[in-house]
């Protein structure tokens, strides 16, 4: 085989741009990444088999309406009727999924509609898993960091349920307002006393807590698929259900390795919010990691 030298140059040449230009960029945020799934895995040994709490006060906190049931829906279903479920939503849901009339469009009143077409959906979630509480802080999507003000909004909402287990997504997730909620919840709530369970939704974690969820992953779809407005742009259900039936093969609750789990990165809340802290910056700071991270 024969190399035209044409080729040995393009390398020549594309390689150091590539240096220059973009890896510096790619490493720091992949050091700053690297780092806090490190920090992660030091708790994530050997995952947990969860069992079902009765009589708790579980709060979901989602960044945005649908990210409870694609996360931890078959978590909830589960404790339907035995614990007390509460929902809370972060985010409006402007800036995802679509009506069926059409694509998404960048206006205030197609904005308008898109957010109450979620909330019916939200509230529809609700009532079938027999939510005590739904509530929404409705910022508009992606529109702010990290910040203080919003920290003690999300605050005051939490104090109305005072739960025993919180669930958010992930740390590192990879959709941002689902790590700012994080920030959030960690410069908030450092001195409340729960239980943190964080899910995966757009990118898979180190989990130290697993829940057999076979017997509600139908029932877990069929609440997936009331996000029409979602499931219109994406394939949530291939992705509940696959990611489900990933975790039963490399997280095995049964000898067959069949079945579905979902899985958690699970922390005492002090522990949780000191580890988002010391990966994002203290309160009202956010660290050069964290910015990193933001980016």
């Amino acid at each position: 085989m024969t190399i035209h030298p044409r080729a040995i140059l393009d390398a020549f040449l594309t390689y150091p741009r590539y240096l220059g230009a973009i890896k510096p960029g790619l490493l720091a945020k992949s050091a700053a990444e690297t780092q806090a799934r490190l920090r992660g895995l030091y708790e994530a040994w050997w995952p947990k088999l969860l069992e079902v709490q009765e009589g708790k006060r579980i709060l979901v906190i989602a960044p945005h309406p649908d990210d409870e049931t694609i996360g931890a829906g078959g978590f909830l279903l589960k404790h339907r009727g035995k614990s007390e479920i509460h929902l809370l939503t972060v985010f409006n849901g402007e800036g995802g999924g679509r009506l069926e009339s059409g694509p998404w469009q960048d206006t205030p009143e197609y904005k308008s509609r898109l957010i109450a077409a979620r909330q019916e959906e939200v509230n529809e979630i609700a009532r079938r898993l027999r939510a005590a509480g739904l509530r929404h802080l409705d910022i508009p999507d992606g529109s702010i960091g990290p910040n203080i003000d919003a920290a003690r909004k999300l605050r005051v909402a939490i104090d109305r349920v005072n739960p025993d287990i919180v669930l958010l997504p992930w740390f590192l997730d990879r959709q941002r307002d689902h790590r700012v909620v994080n920030i959030l919840y960690a410069w908030a709530c450092q001195d409340f006393r729960a239980m943190v369970l964080s899910f995966e939704i757009w990118e898979m974690l180190q989990p130290n807590a697993i829940l057999d969820i076979a017997e509600v992953l139908e029932e877990k779809l069929e609440l997936v698929a009331c996000y029409r407005t979602q499931t219109a742009t994406i394939d949530y259900l291939s992705l509940c259900q696959g990611l489900a039936k990933t975790r039963a093969f490399y997280n095995p609750v049964r000898q067959e390795r069949n079945g579905a789990v979902e899985a958690f990165f699970a922390l005492p809340g002090a522990e949780y919010c000191e580890l988002v802290r010391a990966i994002y910056g203290p309160p009202g700071r956010l660290s050069a990691e964290g910015t990193a991270l933001l980016a």
